[in-house]
């Protein structure tokens, strides 16, 4: 029997599930985890046991939106968690993270943005776990609950004054809770289709040093990235042949082979 997923949940759900059943799946884990670039931060995540979670919710009427997955990890020096967001070729034939830091920029900057495609916005979504994250620390789970307040430019139709709450279900509160139990560091991962020598350059030569005076708590220094070459190529040494026949069932949906 073979199953095939479509796009990045399709990938994401074979890949994790492929390194959960595989005899030394602990060992998979610690490589994939190691090949993604953290510039801006001399952190680096360790190896440990791990908890994932995938397509997590923290919506309640425009809340804090879904991650495409979380890793809670806990080793012998410390607990923690990194947030991954994923967008693929077919989200935009031109995608590159430097165009989409481009709109997130120009959006932040405005009195009040109507547009609702800024919400699927990976910067925006990196940023929304951040804030989330940040409100968990500092007040736990009552201030997510009772809700954080952001700018007007972050547009939400279903909080017109821009109060975000996590609500009140108990699936999303118990994953909170473990997740209140791994931030002694936390990073915000962006899975894209994009090259890595443009993704490396945006890095280290703007995101570090753009300043965000309308972004409340912006602090890009634990965000990093992994490109979805990078993921088929580790598929590929490591021998995970299910993720490889569902990146090649979405062929040219994922990302370009040759890309400049």
């Amino acid at each position: 029997m073979k199953v095939y997923g479509y796009s990045e949940r399709g990938i994401l759900n074979s890949l994790l599930y492929e390194i959960l059943y595989a005899d030394n799946g602990a060992t998979l884990f610690s490589r994939l985890i190691s090949m993604a670039r953290f510039p801006l931060t001399r952190d680096r995540p360790s190896s440990g046991a791990a908890t994932i979670f995938v397509e997590q919710s923290f919506a309640r009427r425009g809340g804090f939106g879904d991650s495409d997955a979380i890793f809670l990890v806990s080793s012998d020096a410390l607990n923690y968690a990194i947030f991954v967001e994923a967008k693929v070729l077919a989200q935009a034939r031109d995608w590159k993270l430097s165009n989409e830091f481009d709109k997130f920029e120009v959006g932040v900057n405005q009195k009040s943005l109507t547009d609702k495609s800024f919400s699927s916005n990976i910067f925006t979504q990196l940023y929304h776990k951040q804030r989330f994250v940040s409100a968990l620390n500092g007040n736990g789970i009552d201030a997510l609950q009772r809700g954080i307040e952001f700018p007007s430019w972050s547009f939400s139709s279903e909080s017109p004054h821009n109060i975000r709450k996590i609500g009140k279900n108990p699936v999303v509160l118990c994953t909170a809770k473990r997740i209140q139990q791994h931030t002694d560091n936390v990073f915000y991962l962006a899975l894209v289709t994009d090259s890595d020598k443009r993704v490396a350059d945006f890095f280290v030569n703007r995101l570090r040093n753009v300043q965000l005076p309308t972004v409340p708590e912006w602090d890009p220094s634990n965000y990093g990235y992994l490109t979805w070459a990078t993921v088929k190529s580790f598929c590929a040494q490591n021998h995970l042949a299910a993720t490889l026949d569902v990146f090649a069932y979405n062929v040219g949906q994922i990302f370009r082979e040759e890309v400049d």
